[in-house]
């Protein structure tokens, strides 16, 4: 896991050893801002905070061209004295100290591997107090801006699909075993081993083997060389039918690391991290190339390289595909999913900081949907994975996960064995969350019918009442919705033209609990005059969930004036 965070600032304020001078680097003076208030309200959509340490990027042209020029590590730390014991405390070096019991953040201008590697081994040892998790990450460019882009699914994802039941139903617990013992088998997928041509020959032979029936006009495997690293990515593409510009990604990370040993070339088996993520995508290829699955959005699926030294080859990618305005529906990453602290409890856990709050709705409603729920949202506390590379550059991601605050202790060692992987019930949870996200999100063409039936049989209507008003002074409208007891949330958005899922335009909204009596709950929320008239005959979808987020209630209502 890393601490990934294309972000970039910096500011001195502290610290070299034995208490020498504080500096700043020249090529990065002045591109930074400490206070919220010096960036200006016309700025509020370009800033970027990094790891709760209240920075803020305020030129970003400048700051692109000087990560472009040079390379950047970023580095969190708890306490300085193991950092330096580290790395030189060069020129290169720049440090700020955060308020007690933060994190505090460094960066390292076009350090030597070895350090590097150091750092990203140390991050790696739970042993480690001053440095967490994933504590190091390679900056990249910025986008202009920060805004998350909501694109809609093909089909809503509330509505159950007999032809995404379909793929759920050839998961195989043996299969995923032996495609993360083969993995496994390569002793390690260090980025930088002798071996790693070796790895990506067998990689794409796999791949090839388990898609033999998809269509050469349809698929394409390729490898993506990197700047970051000697390692190369992998990625699958199954040309969309109806929108082939449109993409839903699977990522997980070919790269394994043993954050115990020096050696390039040690065991570093990495079984759950990540060869159960690889594993996921394995076994999604082979059942879509089984049942002959086709797909109306493009589906990619993509093996990282270099995860584990600074998210190398998600970071890389992710700021290709914002520079060529390459279009994501969705980003579902897949890293560590057959342990769980209790082996008999298969929650998946929904990572819910710097995730797209739609993609976890949708993901949450599918879980439902097919697979009986028992789903967490729960912070990541400390580390990122490749998920955090899209979400930084603008595109909705979603990162279902063990759990959190309990994963697997023996990541990083030459313990992280298939024979340690405790739960495949779990992990088979989480390719069959892959398959349903690629159903409902890419669009599965032999769907099609099924959901436009489905949609119109299914009344899930209920008890829901609305009232429309104008707000105040404003010419906005204040909307009021009343529901039976058992609503614990209710969420809304304007509906796409003729069809039964929300507008591009019109991502979903919670509602505030205003009131409720015994038998009753009320909600409020607001819509933008700017995007409703009451002259088109527009519509109003609504969506009430109980207490365990699951939908009890949804209605569409016409508006039109009177």
């Amino acid at each position: 896991m890393k601490i990934a965070i294309f972000l970039f600032f910096l500011f001195l304020m502290s610290c070299m050893k034995n208490d020498k001078t504080s500096f700043i680097a020249p090529e990065l003076r002045g591109i930074l801002a400490l206070d919220y208030a010096e960036l200006g309200i016309d700025q509020m959509n370009l800033w970027h905070e990094l790891s709760g340490s209240h920075l803020w990027v305020k030129d970003i042209s400048r700051f692109n061209t000087a990560v472009q020029q040079d390379s950047f590590y970023l580095v969190s730390f708890k306490d300085k004295s193991e950092l330096f014991d580290l790395v030189s405390a060069s020129d290169s070096l720049v440090l700020r100290d955060i308020s007690l019991g933060d994190d505090g953040v460094a960066i390292l201008k076009n350090p030597k591997e070895q350090e590097i590697l150091a750092l990203a081994a140390a991050s790696h040892t739970q042993k480690s107090q001053s440095l967490p998790c994933g504590a190091t990450v390679k900056l990249m460019p910025l986008r202009a801006t920060r805004t998350i882009e909501y694109v809609p699914p093909i089909y809503d994802e509330s509505i159950y699909l007999d032809e995404v039941q379909k793929l759920l139903n050839q998961t195989s617990k043996d299969k995923l075993i032996e495609h993360i013992s083969f993995f496994e088998a390569m002793g390690t997928r260090f980025h930088a081993a002798a071996n790693q041509e070796e790895v990506s020959a067998r990689v794409l032979e796999r791949i090839r083997s388990l898609t033999l029936n998809i269509p050469s006009e349809v698929k394409s495997i390729s490898e993506v060389e990197h700047v970051g690293s000697y390692q190369k990515s992998i990625v699958v593409t199954l040309l969309g039918s109806q929108k082939p510009d449109e993409k839903v990604i699977f990522g997980a990370h070919l790269d394994s690391i043993n954050s115990h040993i020096s050696s390039h070339d040690g065991p570093a088996p990495g079984a759950d991290d990540d060869a159960s993520g690889l594993a996921t995508l394995l076994e999604m290829l082979r059942i879509i190339n089984d049942l002959g699955g086709q797909f109306e959005r493009t589906l990619e699926f993509h093996a990282y390289a270099a995860e584990e030294i600074g998210l190398i080859g998600s970071g890389e990618l992710a700021a290709q595909y914002q520079n060529e305005g390459v279009k994501v529906a969705g980003m579902m990453q897949f890293d560590m999913t057959a342990y769980s602290s209790e082996p008999g409890k298969n929650t998946i856990f929904l990572v819910d900081n710097n995730t797209s709050p739609f993609l976890r709705r949708a993901t949450k409603d599918l879980l439902h949907r097919y697979l009986g729920g028992d789903f967490v949202e729960k912070k990541l506390p400390s580390g990122k994975s490749d998920y955090f590379s899209w979400d930084y550059q603008g595109y909705p991601a979603v990162f279902p996960f063990e759990d959190p605050e309990a994963y697997n202790p023996l990541l990083h060692s030459a313990m992280d064995t298939s024979l340690e992987n405790n739960n495949l019930v779990l992990a088979e949870r989480f390719v069959g969350l892959g398959l349903a996200f690629a159903g409902h999100f890419a669009g599965i063409i032999s769907g099609k019918n099924d959901y436009e039936n489905t949609f119109a049989e299914e009344d899930l209507n209920g008890d829901i009442k609305i009232f429309l008003k104008k707000s105040g002074n404003t010419s906005n409208y204040e909307l009021f919705v009343a529901t039976d007891k058992d609503t614990e949330h209710a969420e809304y958005c304007l509906a796409e033209d003729d069809k039964n899922t929300c507008s591009p335009t019109s991502e979903r909204k919670i509602m505030v609990n205003i009131d409720q009596t015994a038998s009753r709950r009320f909600f409020a929320g607001e819509l933008s005059s700017a995007v409703l008239s009451l002259d088109t005959n527009q519509r109003i979808l609504l969506f009430a969930y109980d207490n365990e987020d699951k939908l009890l209630r949804r209605r569409y209502f016409s508006l039109q004036r009177p």
